[in-house]
């Protein structure tokens, strides 16, 4: 209600012209209201594009405006150019125009011992006595049964059965030297010894505003925690990480913040493991240090 029609109308009677007229020859066209930048394959290409949209109606005129001599050419207050040798490479790209590349990429092929002509044989790759995949012992007959099926199938498989852990093992461990502490006075030990713990998922709260981070580390802690700290207080050395961004935008004209951490899981040997518990705890805590695409990488883990 209020709205003038004749705006839209004008628009979307454009848009009837530009898809009867843009029928070849254009690699770039963008239109803001009656403002358009256009870049086409040749000149010629231009001259009947522009007759084209001038055949429609004689009340609508579009005018042609070229770049000046320094190759630029002004548009809605600001100055575009055209990287000509980005367009040669493309057409290079996606035509067989270029022997120098052909030649390049079969050399490569044939490097790597491609060749031409069809495939008429397949070979899977395999070791000597196959490849080994480790099973859960249960019992003996379970073991022979799963060990008859494989055979059957002529998998290149060999089965390899691991007993499973023992009250013992549960019970004991053989990371005594990880619960100590070097230092007298750690800023990590607080409550507990933590600081060379071996494989663990870990929460940092800033202490300069409360927000969070979720990571995991395979080596000692403190060697990681050491990292985060020296993010702080240099931003500049540290572009990629989460620490210097944190700095930047949180706490630039502040003194490097402290933080306090806490271990919310330890002794996770295997990458995935520890990926897939940072996934679960970057969607239960939803921390804000951690970067963007740092959290969607890893949310993929468990979605």
């Amino acid at each position: 209600m209020g709205n003038r029609i004749a705006p839209v109308l004008a628009v979307i009677f454009l848009d009837h012209i530009e898809k009867s007229s843009l029928t070849s020859g254009i690699l770039f066209y963008k239109r803001y209201i009656d403002d358009v930048f256009v870049i086409g394959t040749t000149e010629e290409d231009l001259v009947e594009t522009l007759k084209r949209l001038n055949s429609h109606d004689a009340n609508i005129a579009f005018t042609r405006e070229d770049p000046g001599r320094d190759g630029f050419l002004p548009f809605l207050n600001t100055k575009a150019n055209v990287v000509r040798n980005l367009l040669q490479t493309k057409r290079k790209l996606g035509t067989r125009r270029d022997s120098v590349v052909n030649a390049k990429v079969e050399s490569i092929l044939n490097g790597n011992g491609y060749f031409e002509g069809n495939t008429k044989t397949w070979v899977p790759y395999r070791t000597a006595d196959g490849v080994s995949l480790i099973l859960p012992f249960v019992n003996d007959k379970m073991a022979r049964e799963v060990n008859h099926v494989v055979k059957n199938s002529e998998l290149p498989i060999r089965l390899v059965f691991r007993p499973p852990p023992t009250l013992k093992d549960f019970l004991t461990s053989s990371r005594i030297y990880e619960k100590r502490c070097r230092e007298q006075s750690c800023r990590y030990c607080t409550s507990e010894k933590i600081c060379e713990l071996q494989g663990t998922v870990y929460l940092i709260q800033c202490r300069g505003c409360g927000e969070k981070y979720v990571g995991e580390t395979a080596r000692p802690l403190k060697i990681r925690l050491d990292e985060h700290r020296r993010a702080l207080a240099n931003p500049a050395a540290y572009p990629n990480s989460s620490f210097s961004r944190h700095r930047t935008f949180k706490h630039e004209k502040e003194n490097a913040p402290s933080f306090d951490v806490r271990v919310l899981h330890r002794y996770l040997v295997r990458p995935l493991e520890r990926k897939i518990m940072v996934a679960r705890e970057i969607y239960r805590i939803k921390p804000e240090i951690n970067a963007k695409e740092e959290m969607r990488d890893l949310l993929r883990l468990i979605e």
